[in-house]
């Protein structure tokens, strides 16, 4: 279907949070289906228990942007025969439970929705308890999500840190496939979608598309699900035109193309048109109750990531720290402190950069030790060394003159890029003293 609906415009997730700040004030709100990711973070390698090491980058790298996940998880009444064709996308009890804890150390927010995540994710951005989804499944946009972002990837060149989402707005969607939800709905039934693998016979995505187009989805949504006579006339019209083509519809005559007569199933399209969400009430109580800017437990986080990636020892907690402090760095900027004014050093340069739209960053130095506390003395000495793993990059803004991580010294002063809309939230003195420095004295 995504090939239908046009590749959509990859924009710096970075520009994105930056342009959000600028106009609302407040950080970007995106609801993430979770088992989206379930089934991508399983493509970590290396190391001990990649999948979860791959969604603590990940949540890094939100927090370094300054964006707020609020994580949805499937519910008990998801579809028990929905096609599961997103491989291996169903999540474990184990992961879930690890992910929901990793979650909690963050402070990011997380829901149960009441069946499937991503219609629960279209709902929540439709009454604006989030601003966008981010999520690979074409449903949020079957379901009326106005605002999706997938494919969070790397954008240029050979870099695996992810920078770039395809955005589809609805009202561009519209405008450049001529497609709407209720059309989108359409093609799932004729092509064959989650709920209905068969779909129509001999029916390709082009000539789904063209009926969608057509206005075939708007005229059957609107059918009561009684209406066993608007059903029939609706079946009888759709194959009529497929046969003669008569109001230049499709590219061709399509008569091998048969509607069968029970087409559709009215319980499948029941699950496209009224999917299970939470009523309005219940989204007004998680809108009201949802923290989104809960405190980082970094205790919790370095003992997690001791065992879980057997980050242990001095060594083990100075990549923790090497790992963690620029993103936090980042985060507390956005929320400012008289303890923040006391992090940054100093500023040395601007830039406009690619991976972040071009946005204007500042290059500030800080002490990473400062910024995430961990006890050294406490820390074992190290009889291993902490072995790289291959998401290390998430972790990083990209820097070529970045150290190493075998020259790190977290209590040395380091230089990292932000944004500049967060550094003139934090440090907004600092940042105008910089832009207009005072004359040395002769």
């Amino acid at each position: 279907l995504y090939q239908e609906l046009g590749p959509g415009p990859r924009v710096s997730l970075a520009k994105l949070s930056a342009d959000h700040y600028i106009s609302t004030g407040w950080r970007l709100r995106l609801a993430v289906d979770a088992s989206i990711w379930a089934f991508q973070v399983q493509a970590g390698k290396g190391g001990n228990n990649p999948a979860l090491r791959t969604l603590y980058y990940r949540l890094i790298r939100l927090l370094y942007l300054n964006i707020t996940p609020l994580f949805v998880f499937d519910g008990p009444n998801r579809p028990v025969f929905k096609r599961n064709h997103k491989t291996n996308t169903t999540m474990t009890p184990t992961l879930t439970r690890s992910t929901k804890a990793l979650l909690k150390l963050f402070g990011f927010p997380y829901h149960e929705a009441p069946g499937e995540a991503e219609a629960e994710c279209a709902n929540l951005q439709k009454h604006g308890v989030v601003d966008a989804v981010l999520s690979e499944d074409v449903d949020t946009l079957m379901f009326g999500c106005e605002v999706t972002f997938r494919n969070w990837s790397g954008e240029g060149g050979k870099s695996k840190t992810p920078t770039h989402v395809s955005v589809y707005e609805r009202e561009c969607v519209e405008g450049v496939s001529g497609l709407t939800p209720e059309g989108m709905v359409l093609i799932a039934l004729m092509r064959g979608g989650d709920y209905l693998p068969e779909g129509v016979p001999r029916c390709g995505i082009k000539i789904a598309a063209d009926a969608a187009r057509a206005g075939f989805g708007e005229l059957l949504c609107a059918l009561d699900v009684q209406d066993k006579e608007g059903l029939a006339a609706w079946r009888q019209r759709l194959q009529k035109e497929l046969e003669t083509n008569e109001s230049g519809y499709f590219t061709r005559k399509n008569k091998n193309v048969r509607i069968p007569e029970g087409f559709p199933d009215m319980t499948v399209l029941g699950y496209y048109k009224n999917p299970i969400v939470s009523s309005k009430e219940k989204v007004e109580r998680l809108r009201n109750s949802i923290c989104w800017s809960g405190k980082i437990d970094f205790s919790g986080l370095r003992e997690s990531s001791r065992w879980a990636f057997e980050w242990r020892g001095k060594l083990g907690a100075t990549k923790f720290i090497r790992c963690l402090a620029p993103a936090v760095m980042s985060w507390n900027l956005c929320t400012p402190t008289e303890d923040v004014r006391e992090l940054v050093s100093g500023f040395h340069g601007r830039r406009e950069h690619f991976s972040t739209g071009e946005c204007k960053e500042l290059r500030i130095s800080f002490i990473p030790g400062n910024v995430v506390k961990v006890n050294m003395d406490a820390e074992a000495d190290d009889d291993v060394e902490v072995q790289p793993d291959e998401d290390d990059e998430f972790a990083q803004d990209g820097e070529d003159g970045a150290r190493k991580a075998k020259d790190y010294d977290p209590y040395a002063l380091e230089r990292m890029w932000v944004l500049e809309v967060f550094a003139r939230k934090g440090v907004p003195e600092m940042v105008e003293e910089y832009d207009n420095p005072k004359p040395k004295a002769k």
